[in-house]
């Protein structure tokens, strides 16, 4: 597997690959990276109910969160 290129080629495969090359436990970058999604996602989905942010916005973003397969694999 190659690097990754874009934002929306992250998954867990390439945290996966992202570990070895770097030597790193591969269960805690993958914990990590579950764990940064599901607290992103959070915040987002509360962002979007409490402050209300104009509809253009939400859309595109939420869109582009649609395209990243980590966030799909969370």
């Amino acid at each position: 597997m190659g690097r990754s290129k874009r934002m929306t080629d992250l998954s867990l495969e390439q945290l996966s690959y992202f570990a070895a090359k770097a030597r790193l436990p591969e269960k805690l970058v993958l914990d990590t990276g579950k764990e940064t999604v599901e607290k992103f996602m959070a915040v987002w989905n509360e962002g979007k109910a409490v402050l209300k942010p104009n509809p253009k916005l939400i859309a595109p973003i939420s869109e582009l969160l649609s395209r990243i397969p980590l966030v799909r694999e969370v």
